[in-house]
């Protein structure tokens, strides 16, 4: 009876730890571990090998490029529009652009007018498309308001057009030549070869003449009026003794 009281007595003390729970907590551990190795190995699947990618670049279909025009055989490298000569791989919109009288807010409307793509390179187009562009630069008044052309109410027919390539500078003749004519004061500016617009003449614009004046002339002119000083003074001397 004592040893057995012992007994309990020590299995109070200590008593008998559940078995099942402990395997309850060894099992978590190794679900958790199983679920970090999983973890592990799906981001090394999702992350490929360098033959995997290579392979699917491989595989991956080209895309098709557009079926733009490109340059070949029948590329013009000039054009020549106005008797200006423009440089076939300039984009449309700027090539309309060098035609002398021609801006760019005039140039963009043209090209608008015309439904074409401003971007796509002169030399590339056809000479249908040339001659559609020619021909929409000679009629701007057509289809453009009077305030955006070059030529508003013309003096001699009243018109308002544009002026392209040449004819600016035979116009601009005929313009300074007619002010001449009638005497105008812009007109009489341009005959003696002064500034029209109302700038200062006093250190800019002196042509004709040197910029500077030389020592040389300076010390011959003050020489010269002095001989002519001591002349006159001798003059009188002499006129003096005379008449006494």
């Amino acid at each position: 009876m004592a040893e057995d009281k012992k007994k309990e007595k020590v299995e109070s003390k200590h008593p008998k730890e559940d078995v099942p729970k402990k395997e309850k907590e060894i099992k978590e551990v190794k679900d958790k571990d199983n679920k970090a190795v999983k973890t592990t190995e799906e981001v090394k699947e999702k992350k490929p090998s360098k033959k995997h990618a290579e392979k699917k670049h491989a595989e991956k279909k080209e895309i098709p490029k557009s079926k733009g025009k490109t340059e070949g055989e029948n590329f013009k490298y000039i054009i020549r529009i106005h008797e200006k000569d423009i440089n076939g791989e300039r984009p449309l919109l700027y090539a309309i652009h060098d035609i002398p009288g021609i801006g760019l807010r005039v140039a963009n409307a043209v090209v608008k007018h015309l439904k074409l793509q401003p971007n796509i390179k002169i030399g590339l187009m056809s000479d249908k498309e040339i001659e559609d562009i020619i021909y929409a630069v000679d009629n701007i008044s057509t289809y453009l308001p009077p305030w955006l052309l070059n030529r508003q109410y013309d003096p001699e027919t009243g018109e308002s057009y544009q002026i392209v390539g040449q004819d600016i500078r035979i116009k601009r003749m005929n313009d300074i030549n007619m002010m001449r004519m009638i005497k105008c004061y812009r007109g009489i500016r341009h005959e003696k070869g002064y500034k029209v617009r109302g700038q200062r003449t006093k250190s800019n614009g002196r042509t004709g003449m040197a910029a500077g004046v030389s020592k040389k002339t300076v010390q011959a002119a003050e020489s010269k009026a002095a001989a002519e000083s001591k002349g006159a003074s001798d003059n009188k001397a002499e006129n003096k003794a005379a008449k006494k």
